[in-house]
């Protein structure tokens, strides 16, 4: 039997639900069609800067659309420190810089949050896909996103 074309034929015409891929320190449950995010992991000390490094790849029916990397220094429910930086198309490993800005420096620090996103858009019905049907991939996808090399600074 030839599968080689199963999977293109096998392609959804439509999908229904889009969601941007996530990278994030803590756990994730999915219930009822409810989606539940449980950010953060223990964290004491007070970085100042993130770095690291990125590729990124819009999906080409949206040239406008960005990763995100979304940092939090909190102080049990209280963001002492926060940053945020959206990333832009970049074929070759890119270096990024996120400062993180701090509003108490008489709380110390607890937990730590970071969220990382291969899209910008927050609504579901503007991320974009293309759909692959006759190429090795037979499927769809949007943006891609890779981050590498993740390191906090603590001087400036």
């Amino acid at each position: 039997t030839d599968f080689s074309n199963y999977f293109c034929n096998k392609t959804p015409s439509s999908i229904n639900n889009r969601s941007a891929g996530k990278l994030f320190l803590g756990s994730y449950s999915y219930n009822s069609g409810s989606e539940m995010y449980n950010e953060g992991i223990a964290f004491t000390s007070r970085p100042i800067n993130l770095k690291g490094y990125y590729r990124y790849v819009n999906d080409n029916q949206d040239t406008t659309e960005k990763g995100t990397v979304t940092v939090q220094v909190l102080n049990g429910a209280t963001i002492i420190a926060s940053g945020k930086i959206e990333l832009s198309a970049a074929s070759e490993y890119t270096e990024f810089s996120l400062p993180l800005v701090y509003s108490s420096y008489d709380l110390k620090a607890t937990d730590l949050h970071i969220m990382i996103s291969s899209s910008n858009h927050t609504n579901e019905a503007d991320i974009k896909t293309t759909n692959y049907v006759n190429k090795e991939e037979c499927c769809s996808r949007g943006a891609m996103l890779i981050i590498d090399n993740l390191t906090f600074s603590y001087e400036q």
